[in-house]
């Protein structure tokens, strides 16, 4: 009996989260992904009008304007964006996230992550 709530504890540090935030010049970045990621910009400060201050006083941000995820006991998420400083565009983004546990279905999301 004792074993088994080490066991749970192993499987609770598994369910971590994974992000990995590989940054690119944007050279070359697509016309018609710049303006689905000004899209989801805009739909954040729509949504929450709070979010105006942060825009306006992060150092930087990246905008992933949409992030796929599913799974079945073990899933996955990706998602690509692009990287502003001081809210000018200085490259591209790709997020990558598995987590280990109780999950089952799938989802779409848009993610912002500011920076200080």
């Amino acid at each position: 009996m004792k074993k088994f709530p080490r066991v749970l504890g192993c499987v609770g540090m598994l369910t971590a989260v994974l992000m990995v935030l590989a940054v690119s010049p944007s050279f070359g970045v697509d016309e018609e992904f710049k303006k689905k990621t000004q899209g989801a910009i805009e739909q954040f400060k729509k949504t929450d009008s709070g979010m105006n201050a942060f825009f306006g006083k992060a150092w930087g941000y990246a905008v992933f304007p949409t992030v796929g995820k599913g799974g079945i006991g073990i899933g996955a998420a990706r998602g690509k964006g692009l990287v502003y400083e001081r809210g000018k565009l200085v490259g591209e983004v790709k997020l990558t996230q598995v987590t280990i546990g109780a999950q089952l279905g799938g989802q779409t999301y848009s993610e912002v992550v500011f920076l200080e």
